[in-house]
C-alpha cells in the first residue's frame, strides 16, 4: 500500500513538520505539496481544506473549525466529502462524522523527546499517625516509567527545602485532608507548577487537579 501525504509547501511551519514527521514512520510514504499523487492508494491531506479532487482513498487532517461562516461550510462539505476524518482533539471530533472519524494526537519530533531522563516530584511534608498525607500512594507512583519522587519527610532546612524547590518539576500534593497546604503557596512564588487535589486551599489556586488515585495516574 502507497501513502502520500499532500502538505503546505515548504518551508511551512506546524502542519509542514507534522506531515515530515508522519513521513519518516509510515511505511512506503512519500509528500506532495497541495496535489495528490494520483498513483497512490491514499491520500492524506494535512489539512483538510488542500483536498479538492477525489481519488482512490482520500483521507483528512481537521485540524479546527473557524468561526466564519463560509469557512465553517467548507469544513463542513468536506468533511462529508472525504472518505475519512481524522483529528487532534475531542471538541473537534464532535464536528465530523461520527461514522468515519476518530482522534489521532500527532506528537512532536524527536528532537524534543528524551530531553530530560526523569520527570522529578517533590512532596513537601511529614508524614502523620492518621495517614492523611497519604504518602503511600508514592510507593504505586515510583512504578511510573521516567518519574523520580522526593519526600522531604520535614527533616529539611529551609535552605534546603528551597533548593528541593529548584529542583523538582512538579509540587504533588497527596494529602486527603489540608487547611493549607503551605507548600502551595511556596511553589507557586517559587514557579513551580503543582498537581493536588480538591482539599485545603488547592484548588483555589491555579493548579493541576485530580479527584481520585486513577486520575493521578493519569496525570503523571
Amino acid at each position: 500500500m502507497k501513502i502520500n501525504i499532500v502538505t503546505e509547501p515548504l518551508p511551512g511551519w506546524v502542519l509542514r513538520m507534522m506531515a515530515e514527521n508522519w513521513n519518516r514512520f509510515l511505511p512506503n510514504c512519500s509528500i506532495t505539496t497541495m496535489k495528490p499523487c494520483l498513483e497512490s492508494d491514499i491520500n492524506f491531506y494535512v489539512n483538510w481544506d488542500i483536498f479538492n479532487q477525489k481519488t482512490n482513498l482520500d483521507i483528512g487532517w481537521f485540524t479546527h473549525r473557524e468561526l466564519d461562516p463560509k469557512k465553517k461550510k467548507d469544513f463542513d462539505n468536506k468533511a462529508k466529502l472525504i472518505d475519512y476524518c481524522i483529528c487532534p482533539s475531542l471538541n473537534t471530533l464532535k464536528l465530523l462524522p461520527k461514522e468515519k472519524s476518530c482522534v489521532l494526537k500527532h506528537g512532536v519530533g524527536e528532537e524534543y523527546s528524551n530531553q530530560r531522563k526523569k520527570i522529578k516530584f517533590g512532596i513537601i511534608g511529614r508524614g502523620y499517625s492518621s495517614g492523611r498525607k497519604n504518602f503511600k500512594i508514592v510507593e504505586k507512583l515510583k512504578k511510573i516509567q521516567n518519574t523520580e519522587f522526593i519526600i522531604s519527610e520535614g527533616k529539611l532546612t529551609k535552605n534546603e527545602v528551597v533548593d528541593l524547590y529548584k529542583r523538582i518539576d512538579y509540587l504533588l500534593v497527596t494529602s486527603n485532608n489540608e487547611g493549607g497546604p503551605v507548600p502551595v503557596i511556596e511553589a507557586l512564588t517559587m514557579g513551580v507548577p503543582i498537581i493536588a487535589p480538591d482539599v485545603g486551599w488547592c484548588w483555589e489556586y491555579p493548579v493541576i487537579k485530580y479527584n481520585s488515585t486513577e486520575e493521578l495516574f493519569n496525570v503523571i
